[in-house]
C-alpha cells in the first residue's frame, strides 16, 4: 500500500483508494446494521445503492468517542474519533486525486 501511495502511477492510488473504500464500507455498514441504524435499513430495504459518503453519515453518532481495536498482531490501537480520521482520509484522498490529475 505504501508504494502505491508514493507512486506517480495514477491506476495505483486509484486501485489503493478503491480497494480502502470497500473494506471501509463494508466495515461500516456491518457496524449500521448491528446498531439497527433506520436510514440504513431503510436504504437496504429498497436495494438502493449506499455511498461511501452517506455510510459516514449515518455513523456518525456511533463512531464519536473512543474506540480500541484489537489487533491479532500489534496490540491494541486507541481512536479518539473515528468518524473525524475518515473525514481527514476522504480530504486527504480528494488532495491525491487532484495531485494525480
Amino acid at each position: 500500500m505504501k508504494s502505491c501511495v508514493e507512486s506517480d502511477n495514477i491506476f495505483h492510488l486509484i486501485g489503493l483508494i478503491a480497494a480502502s473504500e470497500s473494506i471501509i464500507s463494508d466495515r461500516l455498514s456491518a457496524f449500521l446494521g448491528g446498531t439497527k441504524n433506520e436510514r440504513h435499513k431503510q436504504a437496504i430495504e429498497r436495494n438502493k445503492f449506499i455511498s461511501f459518503g452517506d455510510l459516514l453519515k449515518y455513523s456518525k453518532k456511533g463512531l464519536k468517542g473512543k474506540i480500541e481495536i484489537k489487533q491479532k498482531v500489534g496490540g491494541i490501537i486507541t481512536i479518539e474519533n473515528l468518524h473525524s480520521e475518515l473525514k481527514a482520509w476522504i480530504k486527504k484522498k480528494e488532495s491525491s486525486y487532484s495531485r494525480c490529475l
